[in-house]
């Protein structure tokens, strides 16, 4: 079974609420894709616990506004 945070379907599938520019889809792809990744690789080496962590803790900064990062 899969972890429900390394399913692309479950991943950040809250569409933006206003059409985002082709350049700033194309870099949030890229993050979103990279996010999945450091998520997965987390889960396989430290276990579920801290791959539900570690996705927790990337939705969150994912969702703090620009000015804060």
């Amino acid at each position: 079974m899969i972890h429900p945070l390394l399913s692309p379907r479950l991943y950040f599938r809250n569409p933006p609420l206003r059409p985002l520019s082709p350049q700033r889809a194309h870099e949030t792809r890229i993050l979103r894709s990279h996010a999945r990744h450091v998520v997965k690789r987390i889960y396989l080496r430290f276990g579920p616990a801290m791959g539900f962590i570690a996705g927790l803790a990337i939705a969150a900064w994912a969702l703090l506004p620009s000015a804060f990062r």
